[in-house]
C-alpha cells in the first residue's frame, strides 16, 4: 500500500491513521455540540449547526452519532484501556483494591481527548439539561456494572457480589468527587488525578475504624 507521495505504508499503519482521523472527527463533533448547547440550550441546537461548527457534512455527522444528544454526551468508551484492565486483574499497581480501582479509572485519556473545558461543559450540561442527565446516568450505571464485574474477576468470583458492587460504586463516586473538587478550585488546580487520589484517601480515613484506646 502507498500514500499519495508514493511512500510505502504498512496496512496496519494506514489503519491506525484512519482510526486517528475518525477519532479526531468524533471529538470535533462533540466539542462543537457541547459548546453550542452551552451557548444556546440543547433544544435550540440542530444537527446542521453542529456539523457546520465542526466543519463536516450532516451526512458525516450521522456516520458518528445518531442524535445531537449523543454527540453532546460523546462516544461511549470502555471502562479503561486493555492494558490497565489486565494490570488491575493481576492485582496491580498497588495491591490495594480501592487504590487500584482509582488507577483503573484514571481519566487522563478523557482529558487528553476533550480538554478541561470540554469536560467542564459536559458537567454543566448534565446539571441543566434533563436529557443529558438521563443519558449520563444511564451510561454511568452501565460503567459501574462493568467495574463491579472486573472487581469480581479480580477476586476470583463468578458473579459480582453486593460487596463488589459497593466498592465499584465507591470508586466511581470518588472519581466524580475528584472532578467536582477540581472544577470548583478557582485558583491553579492540582492535577485531576491528585484530586481523585486525595478523595480516595479521605474516604478510607473516614471509614477506617479508629485505633482502640491504649490500656
Amino acid at each position: 500500500m502507498h500514500d499519495v507521495q508514493g511512500t510505502q505504508v504498512r496496512p496496519d499503519a494506514a489503519g491506525g491513521l484512519r482510526e486517528a482521523k475518525k477519532a479526531a472527527t468524533r471529538t470535533q463533533l462533540t466539542t462543537a455540540a457541547r459548546r453550542l448547547a452551552v451557548e444556546h440550550g440543547l433544544d435550540a441546537v440542530t444537527v446542521e449547526m453542529i456539523s457546520s461548527a465542526a466543519g463536516v457534512s450532516v451526512r458525516t455527522f450521522f456516520n458518528y452519532f445518531e442524535t445531537k444528544d449523543a454527540a453532546v454526551l460523546g462516544p461511549d468508551q470502555a471502562v479503561a484501556p486493555d492494558a490497565a484492565i489486565s494490570a488491575f486483574l493481576a492485582g496491580r499497581p498497588t495491591g490495594a483494591l480501592l487504590d487500584d480501582l482509582v488507577a483503573l479509572l484514571d481519566p487522563s485519556d478523557q482529558l487528553a481527548r476533550e480538554g478541561r473545558d470540554g469536560v467542564q461543559q459536559l458537567f454543566d450540561l448534565v446539571s441543566r439539561e434533563p436529557r443529558v442527565l438521563a443519558a449520563f446516568l444511564t451510561r454511568g450505571m452501565a460503567h459501574e456494572a462493568d467495574v463491579a464485574r472486573l472487581v469480581a474477576l479480580r477476586l476470583g468470583l463468578a458473579e459480582p457480589t453486593t460487596a463488589c458492587r459497593t466498592v465499584a460504586a465507591a470508586a466511581v463516586t470518588v472519581v466524580r468527587r475528584g472532578y467536582a473538587e477540581w472544577f470548583a478550585d478557582p485558583g491553579p488546580a492540582a492535577p485531576l488525578r491528585a484530586r481523585i487520589e486525595q478523595a480516595a484517601r479521605e474516604l478510607v480515613a473516614l471509614v477506617r475504624p479508629a485505633d482502640p484506646p491504649a490500656d
